[in-house]
C-alpha cells in the first residue's frame, strides 16, 4: 500500500502524496457493505488501473458501493462433544472454487455464526471442525463441495437458519511408548492419519502428550494407515503396526463414530549422526542457520531425517536406521555454498557414511563463502518490493536449481549460494502489474545475457528497471445482464509474422470477471468458451471465429489498460428420443452431437424413457448413438457421411432409431462349462467407434441389442480379481489373434470361453546410487518375438505380483536386464505362465551375466543436458538402462553384450562439446572391453569449447532487425547414426536481432546454422568452419508470404494441409475456422498445393478428402505461387460428400499363425495415384474406415512395422458410393518375394 484515506461523512475522500504512475484503489468500507476495487471490480487482479501524472489532482474515481448479504445460523454438536474456542470454523466459498472464500468466522460460544459483507451471488458453506470429534460437512449435509446444496443471496439479504448439525466423527487413539534412553521432555512425538492410497496427505494429526497419549479425531468412517514421527527425539519413526513405510502399514478400520482404543506404538531408539559445522571468517549468521539432512542412497530428492546446528555449530541427527546415508549441510539465508559430506558439490560425489552397530560422530563440515549477484530494482509507481521475485538459475539450463534473492523495500537484493558459473537473472511477479523480464532488459531465458562468476565473487550492479505491464479485463455477462461464472476466456496476441499465438487463459468469477494483467504492449484478440451449459462461445465482440474477431490494441500511455466486456448468447436445445427398431427406450446410451466434420458438439445421457437433451448448440448438427455394435447416427445409419444432419435453430429434435439385432451368448471359463460371472463383453466392427458393452451375469449370460450388419469381433473383459485373463472371439489372447465372425439380419447367440490367468510375482532388485524405483516388465512370445505384455513397479525391494495374464511364454527383464542375466530377450531365460498357475521368480536379479557384463560412464561438466551412448565394435548404440544426474555430471549405467566398446556424450550447455571417450572421434576413441558378469567403469570430462559464434538476422529488404528468430547450431563432422544423439543447440534472436552461441564450438569442426521463424520454416542457412575466438556472422531473411483461403460450406473443424512442391511430407496443418477461412503464414517464395483431410483421427467425416480446388489427387491439385513477402488467397474449395471404405487388414506369414495387422492403407485411383490413406489398427483387431468421394478405386495395403518382410497387397474395382459403407474389402498380406532387400539403418561402420 503507498496510500490511503478516511471516507468523510459527505462520501468523499482524498489520496496524497503520490508519484507520477499507475495505481490500484480499494475501497474497504465498515458496516455491511462489500468491499470492492475500482473501477466495481471484485479483486486486485481485474481492477482499473488508475494513471496520475506528476502533480495531477485525478478526481472523478467514485465508488458506489453494493450492500452485502448477511448468512447466519448455529452449529450442533454431537452429544457429549465440546468445542474450544477456534476449533469451529464457518466458511462461505463460491461455487466456482471450492478453495477460495469471500467469508470466513469462528464459531460463539452458543455456536451461532454471522458472515457479513457477502457480495449478491451463489456460495457454498463449510462448517469445518478441527481436533473435535465432530464431523466437518458442507450446507444441506452433505460431506463435499461437490454435493453441497448451493445458496444464492441478493444484495442486503440478511440469511438465516443455514444450520448444521455435525454428526460423531470416528476417532483413533492409544499410547506411544519412547525407548528407555529417551528422557520424558527430551522431544515431542506427532501421529497421523493418512489413506494407503495417498499416504502423504494427513486426515488428522495430533501430539501425543507427556504421558504417550493421542487422540486421532474428525476421522470419517474408512480405512487408515497411522504414523508415528518425531523430528527432535532419537526414535526411529513408524507406521502402525510396527512398520517400516506406509506400504507395508497394517490399515486400522473404524466406522461412522467409533472410537477405536489400543492403536499403540513402541518406537525404536534410532541411531545417530552428530558433528560440527564452521561457518566461514566474516559470516554475520551462527550455526542455528545451518541445516543438515541425512538421505538413503535410494532417495536423493528428500531427506531421511533433518535438524538444525545450534549456534555453536554442533548437530544432532536423529530417526535413523542402521544403513548408508549422505549427509548435506545448507544454509539458504547465508551466503556460504552447500555442501555435502566430505566437501562434495552433490549426492552423487558426497563421501557414504555407514550406520551400523553404532551412532556415527565427527561428521564435520566447514562450510566455503559462496559467489553472489546483487544489484538495484527501480519499479513502477505502487507496485511494491514484496511483490517481486529475483532468482539466478544456471546459464545452461532455464530450468536447474533456482536460487533465490529477497527485494528490500529501497529495492536493493542479493542472491547468495552461488558456486563458481554461468547464471541469468530473472526479475519477476505473480501479481504486480510488471513485465517480467531477464537481465540484460531481455525478454526470455534465451536471450539473456549471462553473468559468469569465480568462487566466492561477488558480483554487483546487475540492476534491472521493470516497465508497468498493461491488462485486458472485463465481465462476461449472458443475455439479460447475468454475471457467468466459469467461463474460460483465452487471449491471442498477434505476432510479428501476422499470425495469432496463443497467450494465456483466465476463467471468470462467481462475478463473471476475468482479467490479464500481466500483457507487454501489442495487438490482441479475446475468446470467450462457456463451460457445460446453454451458452455458445464467441470471439471479441460477438464474432465467430479468430479471423473476424475485433482487435484489441494496448500501449504503455492511453490505451495501457482496456476493458472489454462480453455478452454470451443463448445456444439452441436440442432433444429427441433414441429407441429400438422395436420402439423400446435405448435407457444410460451416451448420445453426441457431431458436425459434418465429426467435431464433438455435445452429449448427454438417456434416460429411463430413452429420452435426452443437449443445450448451448448452434449450427448443423446429428446425433450419434452408442449401441451394441458401435455408433449409430440419426438416419439409422453407422456412418457420419449417410446421417441425417439437422440446422438448428430455437429449438431442434433429433430422434435416433437404432437398428439391427441382438448378439447374445455365455461365456464359459475355458472348456470346463462353467459359466463366468461380472466382466464385460464389448464388439468391435472395422468401423471402430465406442461400441457399450454389455455386463456378463451371475449365469455368465450377456445381451448386446442394436448390432448392424456386418464383420465384428468380440472382447471378454473379466471382472477384478475373477483370476481370468482378458479373451478376445475364437479364444485369442490379443486383439490380432481374434476371430471375426458375420452378424446377418437376424439375432445371433455367440459363446465366448474366457482364458483362465496365470499370475507372476517377483521382488525388485535393490536400489542403487540415485535410483529407488524399479519397474518388472513381461515380454510374451509370439510369432517368434518377444512382445511387451504387463509392466509392474514399486520402490526398490518391494514385492509386485501380475495377475490375470493369458497363458503363454514369457520372459522378464528390470532395467534393460532380461532373466537369466541376459539383455536381449532372444538370449533371455524364459518360462511358462498357465491359467490359475503361480511362477515366483524370486528377488530379480538384474545383473547382466553369462554373455553380458555392465558399462558405467560418468560424464562431468554438464547435468541436465547431457546425453551418454555407447557404440560397440559392430556398430550398434546403446544408451543407459538407468542414469542419475548430479549439479554437475551425469551417470549411465548400460547393460550390453561381452565386447568392445566406445563412448559418446553430447550436452547443449554453453562451454563444453560434443566429446568421445578418449579420442577426438568415433574411429580415435578409446576402447572399453565389457567382460561376462563384471562391470567397467568409466569417468571423463566433456571436452571445453575453444569457439564463440555471435551474429544477427536481419530482414533483406530494409535491414531492420528479426526479434524471436529461432537459430539453430548443428554439428556436421558426426557419425551419421548419432544425429539423434549428438547436440543440436538451439537460440533465440532478441530485440536487436542478435543471438549468440558462447564457447559451444570446437575449433575445426564444420558446422551449420539455420535461422527458422517460430512456426519452424527455414529462411536462412550457413555452414563454416569454427576458428578458435568469435566468428561474427549476419544472416538476411527474404519477406514471408501468406496463403489464405475459404471452403465454401463454411464449416469449421476441417484439417486443411500444406504441400511444398517437391517434399513428400506435408509442410504444415491448419483447421478451418467458423466460416470455413483458413490461412497460413511464414511462407517462403515457391509453389504450394492445399488438401483438406479429416480433422478427427478417431472419426470419420462426412467431407471426402480432396484438394483444392477440385483435386481428388495432389497431382490435380491448382499450383500455388507465392512471390518473396506475398499474400495469396488460394482458390474457394467445395468439399464432396464421402462414402466410407471399410475392412480388415491381416498378415499370413509362409509358417504360423494368421493374424490381424497394423498397416498403412491407401486408396489409389485408376492411374495409381493416391487418393487418400489410412491405417488399420491391430488393436480393433485390423479395421480401417476411410473415406472417399464416389468413384471407383484401388485399395492397398502395406505393413507399418513387422519383423516378417510383407508385400502389398491390393484390391481393384471397389466402388464408393456417397453416404454409403463399402464394407467388407478386406485384404491379407503375404510374405515379400525373397529377392527383396532389407536396408541397414541406424548403425556406425564396424573397426
Amino acid at each position: 500500500m503507498v496510500g490511503s484515506s478516511f471516507v468523510l461523512s459527505d462520501g468523499s475522500y482524498s489520496v496524497t502524496g503520490l508519484a507520477a504512475g499507475g495505481y490500484k484503489l480499494n475501497f474497504s468500507p465498515s458496516g455491511t457493505l462489500v468491499p470492492e476495487w475500482w473501477n466495481d471490480k471484485p479483486d486486485y487482479y481485474s481492477a482499473t488501473v488508475v494513471t496520475v501524472a506528476a502533480g495531477e489532482k485525478r478526481t472523478g474515481v467514485n465508488a458506489s458501493l453494493a450492500n452485502g448479504a448477511t448468512i447466519s445460523g448455529r452449529i450442533t454438536l454431537p452429544d457429549g462433544v465440546t468445542a474450544p474456542f477456534g476449533s469451529l470454523m464457518v466458511t462461505v466459498a463460491p461455487t466456482t472454487s471450492e478453495y477460495s472464500s469471500v467469508g470466513a468466522v469462528r464459531l460463539e460460544a452458543d455456536g451461532s455464526y454471522t458472515v457479513t459483507n457477502v457480495p449478491a451471488g451463489t456460495y457454498k458453506v463449510k462448517f469445518s471442525a478441527y481436533n473435535v470429534p465432530a464431523l466437518s460437512e458442507w450446507w444441506n449435509d452433505a460431506p463435499d463441495f461437490a454435493s453441497a446444496t448451493p445458496l444464492t443471496v441478493k444484495g442486503g439479504e440478511v440469511r438465516t437458519g443455514i444450520d448444521a448439525s455435525l454428526a460423531p466423527s470416528a476417532t483413533i487413539s492409544g499410547t506411544v511408548t519412547l525407548p528407555k534412553e529417551v528422557t520424558a521432555g527430551q522431544g515431542h512425538v506427532w501421529v497421523s492419519a493418512s489413506t494407503q492410497s495417498e499416504p502423504w496427505r494427513n486426515i488428522a494429526s495430533a501430539a501425543a502428550d507427556q504421558n504417550g497419549a493421542y487422540t486421532l479425531s474428525g476421522l470419517p468412517a474408512g480405512s487408515y494407515i497411522v504414523k508415528f514421527t518425531s523430528y527432535d527425539a532419537p526414535v526411529v519413526a513408524e507406521w502402525w503396526d510396527d512398520a517400516r513405510d506406509a506400504a507395508s502399514a497394517k490399515p486400522v478400520k473404524v466406522s461412522a463414530g467409533e472410537k477405536r482404543t489400543g492403536v499403540n506404538a513402541v518406537l525404536a531408539l534410532s541411531y545417530t549422526i552428530s558433528g560440527t559445522v564452521t561457518l566461514p571468517a566474516g559470516s554475520t549468521g551462527s550455526g542455528m542457520d545451518v541445516s543438515v539432512s541425512a538421505y538413503t542412497l535410494d532417495q536423493p530428492w528428500t531427506p531421511k531425517a533433518t535438524t538444525m546446528a545450534s549456534p555453536n555449530g554442533t548437530y544432532v541427527v536423529n530417526g535413523l536406521e542402521p544403513g548408508t546415508y549422505r549427509v548435506r549441510f545448507s544454509a539458504g539465508r547465508l551466503n556460504v555454498l552447500d555442501q555435502w559430506w566430505k566437501d562434495k558439490p552433490d549426492f552423487d560425489s558426497a563421501t557414504a557414511i555407514v550406520l551400523g552397530s553404532r551412532n556415527v560422530t565427527g561428521i564435520d563440515a566447514t562450510l566455503r563463502k559462496s559467489a553472489s549477484i546483487s544489484g538495484t530494482v527501480t519499479l513502477p509507481a505502487g507496485v511494491r518490493a514484496d511483490q517481486i521475485s529475483v532468482s539466478a538459475v544456471p546459464a545452461s539450463n532455464e530450468w536447474g536449481t533456482s536460487f533465490q534473492g529477497r527485494l528490500e523495500s529501497d529495492g536493493r537484493y542479493v542472491v547468495t549460494g552461488l558456486a563458481a558459473g554461468s547464471y541469468k537473472i530473472k526479475f519477476s511477479s505473480w501479481d504486480a502489474p510488471v513485465l517480467d523480464e531477464w537481465w540484460n532488459d531481455k525478454p526470455d531465458f534465451a536471450s539473456a545475457q549471462s553473468v559468469t562468476l569465480a568462487g566466492g565473487q561477488d558480483q554487483s550492479g546487475i540492476d534491472a528497471t521493470l516497465a508497468r505491464s498493461s491488462s485486458i479485463s472485463g465481465t462476461i455477462t449472458r443475455t439479460g445482464g447475468a454475471a457467468v461464472a466459469g467461463v474460460s476466456v483465452e487471449v491471442y496476441r498477434l505476432s510479428n509474422d501476422g499470425s495469432w499465438q496463443w497467450t494465456r487463459q483466465a476463467t471468470t468469477t462467481s462475478t463473471g470477471t476475468y482479467s490479464f494483467p500481466k500483457l507487454s504492449p501489442g495487438t490482441y484478440k479475446l475468446h470467450a468458451k462457456p463451460a457445460a451449459g446453454d451458452l455458445l462461445p464467441e470471439y471479441y465482440n460477438d464474432k465467430p471465429s479468430l479471423a473476424t474477431a475485433n482487435s484489441l490494441t494496448l500501449d504503455s500511455g492511453s490505451r495501457r489498460d482496456v476493458t472489454a466486456n462480453m455478452t454470451l448468447a443463448v445456444g439452441t436445445t436440442v432433444s429427441g428420443t433414441v429407441r429400438y427398431a422395436d420402439g423400446s427406450p435405448v435407457a444410460g446410451t451416451s448420445v453426441t452431437l457431431y458436425s459434418r466434420t465429426a467435431a464433438r458438439i455435445g452429449s448427454a445421457t438417456t434416460d429411463a424413457t430413452g429420452a435426452y437433451t443437449v443445450v448451448g448448440v448452434s449450427g448443423d448438427v446429428t446425433a450419434g448413438v452408442s449401441a451394441g455394435g458401435g455408433t449409430v447416427y440419426a438416419g439409422s445409419t453407422d456412418i457420419l457421411a449417410g446421417a441425417t444432419f439437422v440446422t438448428v435453430e430455437k429449438t431442434a429434435r433429433i430422434d435416433v432409431k437404432v437398428p439391427g439385432v441382438t448378439v447374445s451368448g455365455v461365456v464359459t471359463v475355458g472348456a470346463t462349462g462353467t459359466p463366468v460371472s461380472g466382466g464385460t463383453v464389448r464388439l468391435t466392427s472395422s468401423l471402430g467407434g465406442p461400441a457399450t458393452p454389455a455386463t456378463v451375469g451371475t449365469d455368465g449370460r450377456y445381451r448386446l441389442r442394436g448390432v448392424i450388419a456386418g464383420s465384428y469381433t468380440a472382447q471378454f473383459t473379466p471382472a477384478a480379481g475373477s483370476g481370468l485373463a482378458e479373451t478376445w472371439s475364437g479364444g485369442g489372447t490379443d486383439p490380432r489373434t481374434a476371430t471375426a465372425f458375420t452378424v446377418a439380419s437376424t439375432a445371433l447367440t455367440k459363446n465366448l470361453a474366457a482364458l483362465s490367468g496365470g499370475t507372476v510375482t517377483a521382488v525388485l532388485p535393490a536400489g542403487t546410487g540415485s535410483s529407488s524405483y524399479r519397474a518388472l516388465q513381461l515380454y510374451r512370445w509370439a510369432d517368434g518375438t518377444a512382445q511387451y505384455a504387463a509392466y509392474a513397479g514399486g520402490p526398490a525391494g518391494s514385492s509386485v505380483r501380475l495377475d490375470a495374464l493369458a497363458p503363454g511364454t514369457y520372459t522378464a527383464s528390470v532395467d534393460g536386464v532380461y532373466l537369466g542375466g541376459a539383455v536381449t530377450a532372444d538370449a533371455a531365460t524364459r518360462f511358462t505362465v498357465t491359467g490359475g498357475k503361480v511362477v515366483d521368480l524370486g528377488v530379480f536379479d538384474a545383473t547382466p551375466r553369462g554373455t553380458a557384463g555392465t558399462l558405467t560412464v560418468t560424464a562431468t561438466g554438464a547435468s541436465y543436458s547431457a546425453r551418454i551412448v555407447v557404440v560397440s565394435s559392430s556398430g550398434r548404440m546403446y544408451d543407459p538402462s538407468r542414469s542419475s544426474t548430479g549439479s554437475n555430471s551425469v551417470t549411465g549405467t548400460f547393460a550390453v553384450p561381452v565386447g568392445t566398446y566406445r563412448v559418446f556424450a553430447s550436452s547443449t550447455s554453453p562451454g563444453v562439446v560434443d566429446t568421445w571417450y578418449g579420442g577426438a572421434s568415433n574411429t580415435t576413441a578409446k576402447k572399453i572391453t565389457v567382460r561376462a558378469g563384471e562391470t567397467s567403469t568409466v569417468s571423463f570430462a566433456l571436452a571445453a569449447g575453444d569457439a564463440s559464434v555471435t551474429g544477427k538476422v536481419l530482414d533483406a529488404t530494409d535491414r531492420t532487425a528479426i526479434s524471436s528468430a529461432t537459430v539453430q547450431l548443428t554439428p556436421l563432422d558426426r557419425v551419421s547414426a548419432l544425429q539423434g544423439r549428438a547436440s543440436t543447440v538451439m537460440t533465440r534472436t532478441d530485440s536487436l536481432g542478435a543471438f549468440s552461441f558462447p564457447s559451444t564450438l570446437r575449433a575445426g569442426t564444420s558446422y551449420r546454422i539455420d535461422v527458422r521463424t517460430l512456426s519452424g520454416t527455414a529462411l536462412s542457412t550457413r555452414t563454416f568452419t569454427a576458428k578458435a575466438g568469435t566468428q561474427a556472422f549476419t544472416f538476411t531473411t527474404p519477406r514471408l508470404g501468406v496463403i489464405k483461403g475459404k471452403v465454401a460450406d463454411a464449416t469449421s473443424g476441417i484439417a486443411v494441409a500444406l504441400w511444398r512442391e517437391g517434399e513428400t511430407w506435408p509442410m504444415t496443418e491448419r483447421w478451418t475456422d467458423e466460416t470455413g477461412s483458413y490461412r497460413f503464414d511464414d511462407l517462403p517464395a515457391g509453389s504450394y498445393r492445399v488438401q483438406f483431410t479429416r480433422a478427427d483421427t478417431d472419426s470419420a467425416s462426412s467431407y471426402a478428402p480432396g484438394w483444392a480446388p477440385s483435386g481428388r489427387t495432389r497431382e490435380d491439385a491448382a499450383v500455388i505461387k507465392v512471390a518473396v513477402g506475398a499474400t495469396v488467397t488460394a482458390p474457394t474449395t467445395k468439399l464432396t460428400r464421402a462414402g466410407i471404405i471399410s475392412g480388415r487388414v491381416a498378415a499370413a506369414p509362409a509358417k504360423g499363425t494368421t493374424t490381424w495387422a497394423f498397416a498403412d492403407v491407401t486408396v489409389k485411383d485408376d492411374a495409381g495415384r493416391t487418393v487418400t490413406t489410412g491405417r488399420s489398427d491391430a488393436g480393433s483387431p485390423g479395421a480401417y474406415a476411410i473415406e472417399a468421394a464416389p468413384g471407383t478405386y484401388t485399395v492397398c495395403a502395406r505393413p507399418v512395422e513387422s519383423p516378417t518382410p510383407f508385400a502389398e497387397v491390393c484390391r481393384s474395382g471397389v466402388k464408393v458410393t456417397v453416404g454409403t459403407s463399402t464394407a467388407g474389402v478386406d485384404l491379407t498380406m503375404r510374405p515379400a518375394s525373397s529377392r527383396a532387400s532389407a536396408v541397414a539403418t541406424g548403425s556406425i561402420a564396424p573397426w
